[in-house]
């Protein structure tokens, strides 16, 4: 059970890895000034935030938890 848990945490931490990337890739980098700030902070806010609940709920349900 706990290797379970173990590989849907490291499955959802490389998937929050490179979202992290991706954001920081399309805010700071000039060549993509002309994508408004909004969208990416709330991308920024809302991506990992789903992918953790999503990470979660897989384990919990592999690991038969609630």
């Amino acid at each position: 059970m706990t290797r379970i848990i173990f590989l849907e945490g490291l499955r959802g931490g490389v998937i929050l890895g490179a979202c992290s990337v991706i954001l920081a890739i399309l805010g700071l980098v000039p060549a993509f000034r002309w994508i408004p700030e909004l969208p990416l902070v709330s991308a920024a806010v809302l991506v990992p935030l789903a992918i953790l609940g999503w990470t979660g709920f897989r384990s919990a349900s592999k690991a038969a938890r609630v």
